[in-house]
């Protein structure tokens, strides 16, 4: 189905809105609500309904749907004083007053994966006769060649309704009951689930926190990682009499777990995780009575960060996802037995989640993941799409081979840019990510990175002026730092592997530097107008390179130099964090290879490389987590510490901090059957 009104043609089969031949790129809640209100033209449709729609029944404020419906219609270049397309009912809701024309036909685009980028021809609803016949059959035999295949049917069912975060989903006695985790703000619940009635059960257990629950199919037991008493076990266990009761416990407080799979055919659990004396993740082998830990396999020579792992049915190898620097991701297949790995498919872009589905794999579309695909192991092959959904698809599935179907989880997550005090001014946040705020140093300005076109860009803001949108990417990335110049003029950013340099007052990228496949970036700052530092990692080792404003580098420092950054505010004082010396002062700092930094007062030694740390003034303030930043004095002696829900990024500015806070999430699982 397709609606056309005015300029613009949403096309329901690929849920994808276009004008004048390009894609506009919505957020999934923005194209769920457009698509309710072309279906109700001249209705008014409800804050009711639209909670239903997009929200999936969970109560969000007035002032987020009000924000969602503005940033909707900034979208189509409509005005809420003289609409053309949604206009305001007031005290009852919304209704679309725009003329709609509604066609059946051939699919109004055409995607032809290519190294999965997208191409889009979009029909020319003008032309009559025999060019619209040539283009229907054109459309369809591309469509049917050239692109995954077609779309399937949308039986989709959303198993949960309930308000909480949920993670960590596996099937327990038989592949017809789910077991998972509901993360509210006080408390993880454990639920079972019946996969065909659809009824959920509270399991009582005795954990602070639950990070992953791992069931086992044609077995009673039950494999928890929860927090306990201050430490992380992993605990074997069955469900009696709607109680979870442990019966082997083992402590991994030494372990950062970042997935778990209990593989039934082969009787053993495998972690992906990293030791406080080995910094790599690794595959890691756990007997399932939980008496011993072996490593399996280390990527040391493959530049991969393991992020899943799939055991499959009656499997003997072992599915492994892994990311590299460049954002690329990666599929392996890793045989336990004799310890072989052979790569079954690279991306170009980061994928969140994989599994095994007999001999294909099933795995999450590349961003922004509204698609699941199944693939062939064979090299080259094209996908087939499984699912489709208006929401993130994120990453999570299992297979119940007796029902034929996925069961998968969507996530609606939304950060915002907000001062801790009094502001400076009123940032313009958007309903989804809006992350790595960096402070202008001279005028009442922010930079920070948004998702609000559908992909990662980069955004200026000066007080009473809206957003600038200052980067042009037309893929997804993954930004992982910002920092604006001392004198306003340059904005530093790390994107994926690469280095780059903007202009802060126009969209115009400057220069370019791309690092190879070993170096991860973790973090830029400037020293001044001219040289800017940036923090490496490899496998081996943490360092950090100066380089000028050509992107040339000037100077790699010794390993014991933790972070370098200056005095924001002020006259131009440097700082240091040191291994031995904690944090300290510099000297004054002249940007030669032959000049070694000095210290010239060791301000307080017992401060660790938690995370990112600034100087803003009179104060420090250091992320010493995901959810705290510790404001420190002038001599680095604490003062307070801000809590958060979680954080995407901070910079401060004199008495004021900002940040990027997580302000809502929720998601659900689906079942969705799969064609033979």
């Amino acid at each position: 189905m397709r609606y056309a009104f005015g300029e613009y043609v949403l096309d329901t089969k690929q849920q994808l809105l276009f004008t004048n031949e390009q894609r506009v790129e919505l957020e999934p809640k923005q194209y769920s609500t457009l698509l309710l209100l072309c279906q109700h033209q001249n209705e008014i449709v409800t804050r009711e309904q639209l909670l239903e729609t997009s929200w999936s029944g969970v109560i969000v404020s007035e002032n987020t749907i009000n924000k969602h419906i503005a940033v909707l219609r900034k979208l189509l270049g409509d005005n809420a004083k003289s609409p053309k397309y949604i206009e305001t009912v007031a005290r009852k809701g919304y209704r679309f007053i725009a003329n709609l024309e509604i066609f059946d036909e051939a699919p109004s685009t055409v995607n032809i994966e290519h190294n999965n980028n997208t191409v889009s021809f979009k029909p020319n609803f003008l032309l009559l006769g025999l060019l619209v016949s040539v283009l229907i059959l054109v459309s369809i035999y591309l469509f049917s060649w050239l692109s995954p295949s077609s779309k399937p049917t949308q039986d989709i069912k959303t198993l949960t309704r309930m308000q909480g975060d949920k993670w960590s989903i596996s099937f327990y006695k038989n592949d017809l009951t789910t077991v998972f985790i509901n993360q509210k703000p006080q408390s993880s619940e454990l639920f079972l689930q019946d996969l065909n009635t659809q009824q959920t059960q509270l399991i009582q257990h005795q954990f602070d926190f639950l990070s992953f629950v791992v069931g086992a199919i044609s077995q009673p037991q039950l494999y928890i990682m929860g927090k306990q008493g201050g430490k992380n076990w992993l605990v074997k266990g069955n469900i009696v009499n709607n109680t979870f009761i442990v019966e082997q416990q083992l402590d991994v407080s030494e372990l950062a777990i970042y997935d778990i799979e209990f593989s039934s055919h082969l009787a053993q659990l495998y972690l992906i995780a990293q030791t406080t004396s080995i910094k790599d993740r690794g595959l890691y082998r756990v007997d399932q009575n939980l008496t011993d830990i072996v490593t399996l396999y280390l990527p040391k020579n493959d530049n991969v960060l393991l992020t899943r792992v799939d055991s499959g049915i009656n499997k003997e190898a072992i599915l492994l996802l892994g990311q590299r620097p460049n954002a690329r991701s990666i599929v392996y297949a890793f045989t336990p037995k004799n310890k072989e790995l052979n790569k079954v498919h690279e991306f170009d872009a980061y994928v969140r989640d994989a599994i095994w589905h007999n001999e294909f794999i099933l795995h999450t579309d590349t961003p922004p993941a509204q698609r699941i695909l199944k693939r062939s192991i064979e090299q080259n092959s094209s996908p087939t799409i499984v699912a489709t959904s208006s929401e993130y698809l994120c990453c999570e599935m299992i297979f119940s081979q007796s029902l034929n179907q996925i069961i998968y989880r969507t996530n609606t997550t939304n950060y915002q840019v907000e001062w801790v005090g009094e502001p400076d001014f009123a940032v313009d946040n958007s309903t989804v990510y809006d992350m790595t705020p960096s402070l202008m140093h001279h005028k009442k300005g922010i930079a920070f990175v948004s998702k609000r076109s559908g992909k990662s860009q980069i955004y200026t803001q000066q007080k009473l002026s809206p957003p600038k949108q200052i980067s042009n990417f037309t893929r997804y990335h993954i930004v992982h730092a910002l920092s604006v110049s001392p004198n306003d003029n340059r904005l530093a950013a790390i994107v994926d592997n690469q280095l780059l340099l903007f202009a802060t007052n126009a969209q115009s990228l400057s220069i370019t530097k791309v690092f190879n496949n070993i170096d991860w970036l973790e973090d830029v700052t400037w020293l001044d107008d001219k040289h800017l530092i940036v923090r490496h990692k490899t496998k081996s080792a943490t360092w950090l390179e100066i380089y000028d404003t050509e992107l040339n580098s000037i100077k790699k420092l010794p390993s014991q130099w933790l972070q370098l950054f200056r005095s924001e505010y002020g006259e131009a004082r440097w700082f240091a964090l040191h291994t031995s010396h904690g944090l300290v002062e510099l000297e004054p700092l002249m940007f030669n290879p032959d000049v070694e930094l000095k210290i010239a007062k060791e301000l307080n030694g017992s401060i660790q490389d938690t995370g990112k740390i600034i100087n803003a003034g009179p104060y420090f303030y250091q992320q010493i987590n995901k959810k705290q930043i510790q404001q420190l004095d002038s001599q680095g002696q604490h003062l307070r510490l801000h809590d958060f829900q979680r954080i995407y990024g901070f910079d401060a500015h004199n008495t004021k901090l900002i940040v990027s806070e997580l302000t809502y999430r929720s998601s659900d699982w689906h079942a969705k059957s799969i064609a033979q």
